[in-house]
């Protein structure tokens, strides 16, 4: 899962910094001052950064399914993998239908918080 994002995020990574002005870059000619001029210009690309890998994560039913189908015991099953099952072993699809809104819900709501944390703190 993580070399389907890395590009991605590398390059995003990469294109903030470009856009950082030179003078800045060599007015912080020391580490301290490196850290408290780059930081906040780079700021909003770290949190789409995040944002983006956090939902992601939550995509991972496909190699997870491939490989396991949910591990011995359960011990590799995902949120994901449990809508799965629910709906198309149990064929409770009006259960699976509400888990699926409360995960969006939960992705909305850790990345807001991210977001939030990420406002706050520069």
């Amino acid at each position: 899962m993580f070399y389907k994002v890395s590009r991605i995020v590398a390059l995003a990574i990469f294109a903030a910094l470009i856009i950082i002005p030179s003078a800045i870059v060599v007015l912080g000619s020391t580490k301290t001052d490196a850290e408290v001029y780059n930081k906040p210009l780079a700021l909003p690309t770290t949190a789409v950064v995040m944002a983006y890998t956090t939902i992601q994560s939550f995509r991972a039913f496909d190699l997870v399914y491939a490989m396991t189908q949910g591990g011995p015991n359960n011990s590799s099953s995902i949120l994901v993998t449990l809508i799965y099952l629910t709906a198309f072993n149990e064929f409770r699809f009006g259960y699976a239908a509400t888990q699926s809104i409360y995960l969006v819900i939960f992705i909305l709501g850790l990345t807001a918080l991210q977001r939030r944390i990420l406002r706050t703190r520069y």
